[in-house]
């Protein structure tokens, strides 16, 4: 909807060793203002903001604060005009183990 949301959300049980998430956002070429946040049990940890029409942005979240307990992971999507064709696609999000 027009200055709306949308959340991708998964509830995990992280493991004890430290994980960071890796994540890409973009807007496909003639898409309208969206921006992209990563939450982690509703608290916002990656902000990609706005990166314009047929632009992408990456990002790395260490996930270390939370490890070993359970957390709700959110991918939000927010409309920043009518959300007419806005065309916001999330690219790869993944966890990664961090290596010393």
């Amino acid at each position: 909807p027009a200055w709306g949301q949308t959340h991708l959300e998964w509830l995990l049980h992280l493991p004890s060793q430290p994980l960071r998430l890796a994540v890409g956002a973009g807007i496909r070429k003639g898409g309208e203002q969206v921006a992209f946040h990563v939450l982690v049990n509703g608290r916002v940890v990656w902000d990609g903001g706005d990166p314009g029409s047929g632009r992408m942005v990456t990002g790395s979240i260490d996930l270390s604060p939370w490890a070993d307990q359970p957390v709700l992971l959110s991918l939000v999507t927010a409309s920043l005009g009518s959300n007419n064709c806005a065309w916001a696609v999330w690219v790869d999000p993944r966890l990664e183990r961090v290596t010393p």
